[in-house]
């Protein structure tokens, strides 16, 4: 009898964790920047700092996975064949779309705002689909029980939302109103500690789920990716953060410092969800 070697592969890599990252903080501060802009004037002196943000970091992203692809001379393939069935063409499609809408939002804030309102109101859609549609696209995979947990997608949007207003602090903390940013960093210690709340939901969903499904929780919990999950995600990037700015004053080097930790805790959120997807 023959025994052949079986080899598992790795669908996807570091890379597109930080793919993900970057494409979900794109989205979260054009979010932020039209909230700023139009919703909650208060942080208007922000608004084009996150506007400036959001075609940047996507472009960014979208570079990372170009280069991942290992053939980048045929992305016009994806282009000019849309798979109806595929996630992946359809989020091709939704990314360029809502980079070239970020870049006109952006110019039509010097132009015309009425304009880039109207034209904002669509960004929103096309950001929403930015940060959700990585989840779905995992949730393609059969067999993968991390990637198929329901929380991962509200995770993922609410994540993308943190990371990007996590990232406009981080700009502005010493060019910015100190009380600003404060007022700011207060809102997203509160979104950092809704975080908080759904992350237990994610691992009691897994945990009363089918074997696959326990053996992620076990991983997430006391497994191999414990360290990371415990210290690096929820300590780290999260419940420390969250305490300096939920703090009634905070320096803006402090500021700073825990708008780092955060933009670590949701990359290593996203890591530990695409890597620990593949046991």
């Amino acid at each position: 009898m023959i025994a052949y070697p079986i080899v598992e592969q790795m669908s996807f890599d570091w890379m597109i964790a930080l793919f993900f990252f970057l494409s979900g903080t794109s989205a979260g501060s054009f979010l932020f920047s039209m909230m700023a802009n139009y919703w909650k004037k208060d942080y208007k002196p922000l608004a084009t700092t996150a506007a400036w943000i959001a075609p940047i970091v996507l472009a960014i992203g979208m570079f990372i996975a170009l280069i991942d692809l290992g053939k980048p001379s045929r992305l016009w393939r994806l282009y000019l064949y849309l798979n109806p069935t595929s996630m992946l063409s359809w989020g091709i499609w939704f990314l360029s779309i809502f980079f070239l809408i970020t870049v006109a939002y952006l110019w039509l804030l010097k132009k015309d705002e009425n304009k880039a309102k109207r034209l904002g109101y669509i960004g929103v859609l096309f950001a929403l689909a930015a940060a959700s549609y990585t989840a779905v696209l995992l949730a393609q995979a059969p067999a993968r029980a991390l990637w198929h947990s329901s929380m991962v997608p509200p995770l993922f949007v609410l994540g993308g939302l943190i990371s990007g207003v996590a990232l406009v602090i981080l700009v502005s903390a010493d060019k910015t109103d100190r009380a600003l940013i404060n007022r700011l960093g207060r809102g997203l210690g509160w979104l950092i500690l809704l975080e908080l709340g759904l992350i237990p939901i994610e691992v009691l969903t897994l945990l009363n789920g089918g074997a696959d499904d326990v053996i992620a929780a076990k991983a997430l919990l006391v497994g191999e990716y414990s360290f990371l999950f415990w210290v690096v995600e929820i300590a780290l990037g999260a419940v420390i953060p969250a305490a300096i700015f939920l703090r009634a004053k905070a320096s803006p080097r402090l500021q700073s410092a825990a708008a780092m930790l955060v933009l670590i805790g949701i990359f290593m959120m996203r890591y530990i969800i695409v890597m620990g997807g593949h046991m």
